[in-house]
């Protein structure tokens, strides 16, 4: 197999390719798409080389035979696009010097900082006196457009467009520390803004996810974390195959998504997890890991009986063999929850899977100083809005139907090695919120102690219908970049009142209930309480009966007078469902025009002219 270019990736930075030497025997395990895995980077960022891996010593999983493997990256990128049409001469430039330095004029070794001119950006890491020299060819100090620093722990990120640079002399930039704006932290214990978007805050203080098994693949965790050591139960490394280095996390990724999770609360310091009693399993599959290793941590989630997999990673394409393991999976019990992606554009896999659920990103003013980084995320204006109580959509979130939820994803603080704390962004924060949450609905939730408690596709179908129907509604501008919205501890628990009706609030979200229903087969459960199709999808009642209950349809089947959409571009939705539809094969591929009825995914349940038929009288064809 041919040499792969990887890039490493942690935090919102950007990082050179490096060069994988080489392949063992074991490399040549199944995998069919370079993937990269989902951090906190900011979308216009290059994808960086991670790993997914399989299961240990004590019953090692044989791999899968392939023509090839490709490697599955973790990505790290950049806050400015590269254009790679610029030539950029090498006989001009210039030189400078920068001091990065924290509280009391301490220095700050190991800060990533990037400058960006009018072409390619450079970048360089601190030393242990905080400095760093970096050369820009073909600019001069007038040209360069931003400076970043991103520290290693304890502080805030920096973003300062035109910057002052003195090439003569040394430049000094001071960052702000964490506790400046969480006073008195870690000796007092935090609870992140996000916990308390979802309401983990008003819960129970005895609803801690006890007894409920939760696997974070990714890069491992570090125990020597004063919140994570007596929350990690085990692990495994499956790039060394072996039940030693699982602790040992070079990333820093794993460890920030363990410290949402389950973060300890009875230590009374640093951050708390919304289910600190859950019980933490680390497979690690990053750095240098691929399709072969995701195939292998999942055949240990089933081995372990794992209850819930927080997966903050992606791939550029789909795998047919890691498909069908999620759906094994799925079959005995084990819910994925997936990380949509970073890259701004469609929602990549396995979150584009219709066995999982994808969670995109949302972040919130205010709970980040201007000056940080983060602030460049914020998403607005072209119909994309900031709603009143400052939620926005990330710059950086994949968005499309396949999106289940939202979830606090922006400037979120967590644990990192050996006992620190960072505050990152991507949707690979906003995954672990989400299965934090499934993990208190799985252990307190009544459903799961009756008559879903045994281990199979339905427990998880429920657990996933829970927390898309506690959902919270935010109307960001755009659907598809928020799924049913931000899910809400209180609602999905059942301890607060239930929505007072079940129908979507808008024709856009009726009409992303009706893209996942079409590409599921089913039914969503809870509109207007109608339960899930048992057979293969939804009758034309169904159908007709949850458009009558959104004012689509009059109670005699006639057309309902309609309001406006509440987005700007009623045709986007409208489009997508007609694609989505046509990939189920109810419409063919052009002119709206009823697909053949042979092999039909609904069966004998309806004719698919009745429900075209329908579907225009309410003008969705």
């Amino acid at each position: 197999m041919p040499e792969e270019e990887v890039r490493e990736e942690q935090g919102s930075t950007s990082e050179p390719p490096e060069r994988l030497q080489g392949e063992t025997a074991r490399d040549e395990a199944a995998g069919e798409a370079r993937s990269f895995l989902e951090s906190e980077q900011p979308e216009e960022t290059p994808p960086s080389p991670a790993a997914i891996s399989a299961e240990g010593g004590r019953n090692v999983m044989p791999t899968v035979s392939s023509r090839k493997e490709q490697f599955l990256v973790a990505k790290k990128s950049g806050p400015l696009p590269q254009d790679a049409g610029v030539v950029v001469p090498h006989s001009t430039g210039f030189a400078v010097s920068l001091s990065i330095l924290g509280e009391g004029g301490s220095p700050l070794e190991g800060a990533e900082v990037y400058l960006y001119g009018r072409s390619w950006p450079v970048q360089g890491v601190t030393d242990a006196r905080g400095q760093v020299q970096l050369t820009l060819f073909g600019e001069s100090p007038d040209t360069v457009r931003a400076l970043y620093v991103k520290p290693k722990v304890d502080y805030w990120s920096l973003w300062l467009t035109q910057p002052a640079l003195d090439p003569a002399q040394g430049n000094t930039v001071f960052l702000t520390p964490l506790t400046q704006t969480f006073i008195n932290f870690p000796q007092q214990q935090l609870l992140g803004w996000g916990q308390k978007a979802m309401k983990v805050d008003q819960l129970p203080p005895h609803y801690r996810g006890q007894g409920v098994k939760v696997a974070v693949i990714d890069s491992g965790i570090a125990t020597s974390h004063r919140d994570l050591q007596q929350q990690v139960k085990g692990g495994y490394d499956t790039i060394t195959q072996n039940d030693n280095t699982w602790d040992q996390d070079t990333l820093s990724h794993g460890t920030h998504t363990a410290g949402v999770i389950a973060g300890n609360l009875d230590n009374a310091i640093g951050i708390r997890g919304i289910a600190p009693d859950a019980e933490i399993y680390a497979y690690k599959i990053f750095p240098d890991g691929r399709f072969s290793n995701l195939i292998d941590a999942l055949n240990l989630c089933i081995e372990q009986q794992i209850d819930v997999v927080n997966l903050s990673l992606g791939s550029e394409q789909r795998s047919e063999l890691v498909e069908q393991k999620i759906q094994e999976a799925k079959r005995l019990g084990v819910a994925c929850i997936v990380a949509a992606g970073n890259t701004g554009g469609p929602v990549q896999y396995p979150a584009a899977s219709p066995h999982v659920l994808a969670v995109a990103a949302i972040g919130k003013q205010g709970e980040f100083p201007p000056e940080s980084y983060h602030g460049t995320q914020v998403l607005a204006g072209n119909g994309r809005v900031v709603s009143s109580d400052g939620f926005f959509s990330a710059r950086f979130t994949c968005f499309g139907p396949e999106v289940g939820v939202c979830a606090p994803g922006v400037a979120i603080l967590s644990s990192v090695p050996p006992d620190n704390f960072a505050v990152w962004d991507g949707t690979s924060m906003a995954a672990p919120h989400i299965t934090g949450l499934a993990a208190l609905v799985l252990a307190h939730h009544a459903d799961f102690q009756g008559a879903y408690k045994a281990r199979n596709a339905q427990r998880v179908e429920r657990l996933l219908q829970i927390l898309k129907q506690s959902a919270q509604p935010l109307n960001l501008g755009d659907p598809y970049r928020v799924g049913a919205g931000l899910p809400d501890a209180l609602q999905a628990l059942s301890l607060a009142p239930p929505v007072a009706t079940g129908t979507p609030a808008s024709i856009d979200e009726l009409v992303r209930q009706l893209m996942e229903m079409l590409r599921r087969g089913t039914m969503p459960v809870g509109m207007g309480g109608l339960a899930a199709a048992s057979g293969a999808g939804a009758t034309l009642q169904d159908l007709k009966a949850v458009m009558r209950q959104t004012g689509l349809l009059a109670g005699n089947g006639g057309i309902a007078p309609q309001s406006a959409p509440a987005s700007g571009t009623p045709g986007a939705p409208i489009q997508a469902l007609k694609t989505v539809m046509q990939q189920a094969g109810l419409l063919a591929g052009g002119g709206g025009a009823v697909a053949s009825t042979s092999g039909g995914p609904h069966g004998g349940q309806t004719t698919l002219r009745d429900l075209k038929a329908t579907l225009q009288q309410v003008g969705l064809l």
